[in-house]
């Protein structure tokens, strides 16, 4: 087997493993700048978010996060388990990530975000 084509093997298999892990490939070119674009907060789904959220956002201060979100109509189970968010009781909760804050935002369906003040999380 010459160099390239070990290097091409031993690269595509690395990527494989590392996006097994949930992290993702390196992004080049025009699919980096059409990501970035995606994971861009437009000022619509900033005001989705309470003040201090927005604030955090903004200033990239931001790991995991204890949130509660409401809907106009709470979606079903699997929908909020696929968006790291739990019913309890009439509320939903979570503790997500930004680029998932980011998705719950986007959503149509979501009126307000705001962080959990008291979590036993």
């Amino acid at each position: 087997m010459d160099n390239r084509i070990f290097g091409t093997a031993l690269s595509a298999a690395l990527a494989m493993a590392v996006a097994g892990c949930g992290a993702t490939a390196p992004r080049t070119g025009a699919m980096a700048d059409e990501t970035t674009q995606q994971e861009e907060w437009t000022s619509a789904l900033l005001r989705k978010l309470a003040p201090d959220l927005r604030a955090r956002v903004r200033g990239d201060d931001m790991g995991a996060v204890a949130v509660q979100v409401t809907f106009r109509r709470i979606p079903d189970e699997d929908e909020l388990a696929d968006l790291m968010l739990n019913r309890v009781g009439g509320q939903v909760i979570g503790r997500v990530q930004v680029a998932t804050l980011r998705t719950i935002a986007a959503r149509a369906d979501v009126e307000r975000v705001e962080p959990l003040r008291d979590v036993g999380y």
